[in-house]
């Protein structure tokens, strides 16, 4: 689980699991343990998944080669 501050409300923490393959993604969520406020809601992919682009501005978490 990660948890990010609502990028709608900022007061809110919204926490969810770590993406699964095929999840939706944010390239810059990826460092765990990330030590800074995160202002996404999107959680970095699991262990031996990376965040990568997919078309112009989708990015999913897919096996790393």
């Amino acid at each position: 689980m990660c948890c990010a501050v609502s990028i709608w409300v900022k007061s809110i923490r919204i926490c969810t699991p770590m993406g699964k393959v095929g999840d939706s993604c944010h390239p810059l969520t990826r460092k765990v343990p990330f030590f800074g406020r995160r202002m996404h809601h999107t959680c970095p992919c699991m262990p031996g998944l990376a965040c990568l682009r997919t078309s112009f501005n989708r990015f999913i978490c897919l096996a790393r080669k």
